[in-house]
């Protein structure tokens, strides 16, 4: 009867350690997020190019309802991502001249 009871015991073992294995990369995914500051002139589209990110994803991420009416001031959350850097405050985007 000891061989049951122990078995059972280190089954559960086994699945509690391999729930915390999988926690750390529950974690980074939420870590890889950025946030952005809207700012004059933004929209959802130049940022989400910005960051090679769909627009539907930064509205998914934000429960924007209306993915054309996002406000200068409003902090979003942008999903994973290239990882790309925004300027800084005060310097505009670079812009590509053809």
């Amino acid at each position: 009867m000891q061989r049951p009871a122990l078995f059972k015991f280190l089954m559960g073992l086994a699945c509690a350690a391999g729930l915390l294995a999988l926690a750390p990369g529950a974690l980074a995914q939420d870590a890889a997020n950025t946030t952005y500051v809207v700012q004059p002139g933004d929209n959802l589209f130049r940022i989400s190019l910005r960051y090679g990110v769909s627009v539907q994803a930064i509205a998914q991420a934000n429960n924007i309802a209306n993915v054309n009416l996002i406000l200068v001031g409003q902090v979003l959350q942008i999903p994973g991502g290239t990882g790309a850097t925004p300027p800084t405050a005060g310097q505009p985007p670079q812009r590509r001249h053809s």
